[in-house]
């Protein structure tokens, strides 16, 4: 189903477009999801080409998807350069957006420092996060509750 939604939003739009970019990156992180790292890396990849830079915010999380994936290759130098990327673009994003991204953006942070073997600096960013996530959230979300020490948490 979500790939229909993909393939139909690509032929309607912009390759370029807000919403292009946006079902490309969602596809890509169910991609992740599934195991299938080397597709999500194409899409991923082609999201940020056509972003150019821009401050949106697929573009920020595709950033940050291309973070977790070098996490899970072993490559912390990538992960943590992804990951910067990803805060630095949505911190430029004007307008409306889903206050969420934030702390998922912290945590992957997180994730790349603890990958470097920076713990003092991923439990900093994992303390952030979970501070807004409790704003957020709701209560009962594995985001609200799980500890500060925890060097990765997913959402």
């Amino acid at each position: 189903m979500l790939s229909a939604a993909r393939d139909e939003r690509m032929a309607k739009d912009p390759p370029d477009s807000m919403a292009v970019l946006s079902i490309r990156e969602r596809w890509a992180r169910f991609l992740l999801t599934q195991g299938e790292a080397d597709a999500a890396d194409t899409e991923l990849r082609a999201v940020v080409q056509l972003g150019k830079g821009r401050a949106l915010t697929p573009l920020a999380l595709a950033h940050a998807d291309l973070s977790r994936l070098a996490v899970e290759r072993g490559n912390a130098q990538v992960a943590i350069a992804e990951s910067r990327t990803a805060i630095e673009i949505l911190e430029r994003v004007a307008g409306l957006y889903d206050v969420r991204i934030r702390p998922h953006l912290w945590r992957t942070q997180a994730a790349a420092l603890a990958a470097s073997g920076d713990t003092k600096g991923a439990a900093q960013w994992n303390e952030r996060a979970l501070e807004a996530s409790r704003i957020y959230d709701d209560p009962s979300s594995a985001s609200s509750v799980a500890s500060a020490d925890d060097s990765v948490v997913t959402k």
